[in-house]
């Protein structure tokens, strides 16, 4: 996350450039914005990547590309192979292109039980 906060600082105080930031989130259901206690979604206001966008300003555009289930790189056995994230990210990179900045949040679907991964795998 330093990381990130760091990037994102060098991006909004690039000087001479005011032109608008695109950033893309690429995530799973907390991109998506999944409620766990109802299962629903949450308003667009109080997902992350609107909240970025709001601490950003006017001169970033961040997109959300998230969908509950994506793995990183495994096919679901029961949902698809649509759920991995390694299959579906180039298509997302060219169809919001030119991209500043892309923010990936994968990983916690890889824990689920039915893949049956070690962690030597996941990580």
């Amino acid at each position: 996350m330093i990381i990130l906060i760091r990037v994102i600082f060098y991006i909004k105080n690039s000087n001479g450039d005011d032109k608008v930031k695109t950033i893309l989130c690429y995530g799973d259901s907390n991109t998506w914005g999944y409620n766990p206690l109802d299962g629903s979604r949450y308003a667009k206001e109080d997902r992350w990547s609107s909240v970025l966008k709001k601490e950003l300003g006017e001169k970033f555009d961040v997109i959300s590309e998230g969908l509950n289930g994506r793995t990183t790189v495994w096919d679901d056995p029961i949902e698809g192979e649509f759920k991995n994230g390694k299959k579906h990210i180039m298509a997302c990179l060219h169809s919001h292109k030119p991209l500043d900045l892309v923010i990936v949040f994968l990983g916690a679907n890889d824990l689920k039980y039915k893949f049956s991964l070690t962690a030597f795998d996941i990580a």
